[in-house]
């Protein structure tokens, strides 16, 4: 009948009235939207069963609105309260922490942990950088190689690195030796270790027993000390220019914080040559699996890196105190 037909009508904007957290004119917003949204179903489903779920569901998605729109209302207004508090207790207490004008002890515990609280959400909060305002340098780099059980592409690819970028841009080239056997010092070439004029600056780190890749990039990372850290796998060979391109790309927004991911191609292990035509991948995207997939056609900028070719800043290296050590990969 035509209460059945209204029903929808009446009971969204009551149902939503009565739970949202706001009251008030601050309310009328919302109801509004309940009761156009009520006549919508009450139009457009002529079954009373079908419009109750109709109901329910849209009464949740709206609640659910309601509540995120307080919350960033009382968020800022909250922070404010809190910093007026702390204010005021010091204020109160002054110099020596006495007086009978001072806040009660819990009183200003619960104030200064609520302070904190918005304070550790505030900084996760991702913020632009002002132009001019990063003045970190960005021109040497460190390329950390984790490298178990290589064997002789370990030299291969710190040669191939030296061979194809600017010289005055590497710093350092960090093998870490994840537990090889034998150890790598041992099938380096005498004159790779020796160093010198013209030689690749290698620096081995050793693990004497194998911790994983997370703990190889680790040690290498908190070890480097060029400007830029490049986390490169160890059988690896870059086309010329790719530091550059690098740089290009992390000084694009000027923010120390940008993190560059490289298109990863195809090398033949033989001839150590990059495969024409071969797969390439740069980014990817999680599935509800937890699993990751390629991205065909990423764009610029990408969701997700995968984690084992990338370079970013030392300084957000050190902020970020870099890979978990307890990560096992």
């Amino acid at each position: 009948g035509m209460a059945a037909r209204c029903f929808p009508a009446v009971a969204v904007p009551l149902l939503v009235g009565a739970l949202q957290p706001q009251s008030g004119l601050a309310a009328l917003p919302m109801l509004l939207v309940a009761f156009a949204f009520g006549v919508i179903i009450s139009v457009a489903v002529p079954h009373f069963r079908i419009s109750i779920v109709a109901v329910v569901v849209l009464t949740g998605l709206l609640l659910c609105m309601a509540h995120v729109q307080n919350l960033q209302v009382e968020s800022p207004n909250r922070a404010r309260q809190d910093g007026s508090t702390l204010a005021l207790d010091r204020q109160a207490t002054g110099p020596t922490g006495g007086g009978a004008a001072s806040v009660p002890a819990q009183a200003a515990a619960q104030a200064s942990f609520s302070r904190r609280a918005v304070e550790q959400v505030a900084s996760m909060r991702w913020r632009p950088q002002l132009k001019g305002a990063s003045s970190t340098k960005l021109e040497a780099f460190s390329v950390v190689l984790p490298c178990a059980f290589e064997g002789e592409f370990a030299e291969k690819t710190v040669m191939a690195i030296w061979d194809n970028s600017q010289h005055n841009r590497i710093k350092e080239i960090l093998v870490v030796d994840d537990g090889s056997h034998p150890p790598l010092k041992t099938i380096f070439s005498a004159k790779l270790l020796a160093g010198g004029p013209g030689v690749p600056p290698v620096r081995i780190i050793r693990h004497e027993k194998t911790l994983g890749l997370i703990s190889a990039k680790k040690s290498g990372g908190d070890a480097a000390t060029g400007d830029v850290i490049v986390f490169l796998d160890c059988h690896i060979k870059p086309r010329r220019g790719w530091e550059e391109a690098f740089l290009r790309q992390m000084n694009r927004k000027g923010d120390y914080k940008t993190v560059v991911v490289p298109t990863i191609t195809s090398l033949d292990p033989d001839s150590w040559q990059e495969i024409a035509n071969g797969a390439a991948g740069k980014a990817c995207y999680m599935t509800w699996n937890s699993d990751f997939t390629w991205l065909s056609v990423p764009g610029r900028d990408v969701p997700l890196m995968s984690g084992g070719l990338l370079a970013m800043s030392r300084r957000w290296w050190e902020e970020t105190e870099g890979y978990d050590e307890h990560k096992v990969a």
